[in-house]
């Protein structure tokens, strides 16, 4: 009859610390914010068939530049004319899809 020992066998105690750790890292990882200049404008989006607009506004005391990005279904995708919003005020940025099925997503890409 053989029998082995094995030494290296997570102990429970081990196995917790390990799971807390990653968690707490984890944890601090997904609800860390993002940068400010990740979220500065704030945008809606029109979608119109194979065209697409975002008028974002800005809370800000200084000037920023964004565009649209299009996702096209069946179509490469396409981005619109970069626009430039004053302080205050609002701006407007908008592509169209040159085919396929028409626009799928619309995003913003913030300068």
């Amino acid at each position: 009859m053989l029998t082995r020992t094995y030494h290296n066998v997570v102990t429970p105690r081990w196995w917790r610390t390990t799971v807390a750790l990653t968690a707490a890292a984890l944890g601090a990882t997904l609800i860390a914010p993002l940068p400010a200049e990740a979220r500065v404008l704030r945008c809606s989006d029109r979608i119109d068939g194979h065209f697409a607009s975002v008028t974002c506004h800005n809370p800000t005391r200084q000037s920023r530049t964004f565009r649209a990005v299009i996702t096209c279904g069946w179509w490469p995708d396409t981005k619109g004319n970069w626009a430039t919003v004053a302080p205050g005020q609002r701006a407007t940025s908008s592509g169209k899809c040159g085919g396929g099925s028409g626009v799928g997503a619309v995003g913003v890409d913030e300068r």
